[in-house]
């Protein structure tokens, strides 16, 4: 069963713009932590992140992680509040956006094979720092509790 993606006027639409928010916003939580910008740029495209990247990376480093937890839970919270109506769609999304390259299957599914208890528990690390960005959305607990995940 295949459904259509929806975007709205520009490429995406709202959800595309709220991840692209979300990703600037995490970034620019890592560069102002002192991280380089071309160190943010390199760590991104080995993993696949605002572009198409340098290929399938190994081991994702800190601000990999934070970004990528940034895009799952935005759109945890973009599928709870019906913005997007499945997690699948928030990937076909970002991966159409070009915020994610192909060969990583999006944010979501990303979240995923890392296991979204490992996402729940940095978020939970994280959201002091910045409540805003990082505080678990509670679809997150929802979906762990349900023991599926988001695809």
């Amino acid at each position: 069963f295949r459904s259509p993606v929806v975007t709205g006027q520009s490429a995406g639409g709202p959800v595309a713009l709220r991840l692209a928010t979300a990703l600037a916003e995490a970034v620019a939580w890592v560069e102002a932590q002192g991280i380089p910008r071309g160190d943010v740029a390199q760590s991104l495209a080995a993993q696949g992140i605002a572009g198409e990247g340098t290929g399938r990376a190994g081991a994702e480093d800190e601000t990999a992680r934070r970004c990528i937890a940034a895009l799952a839970n935005e759109g945890a919270r973009l599928v709870a509040e019906g913005v997007a109506p499945t997690a699948a769609h928030v990937d076909a999304v970002a991966l159409a956006a070009g915020l994610m390259a192909r060969w990583t299957g999006g944010p979501m599914h990303r979240a995923n094979r890392r296991g979204l208890m490992v996402l729940r528990r940095d978020l939970r690390l994280w959201e002091a720092e910045n409540p805003a960005l990082w505080s678990p959305a509670p679809l997150i607990d929802a979906v762990i509790a349900e023991g599926r995940g988001f695809i």
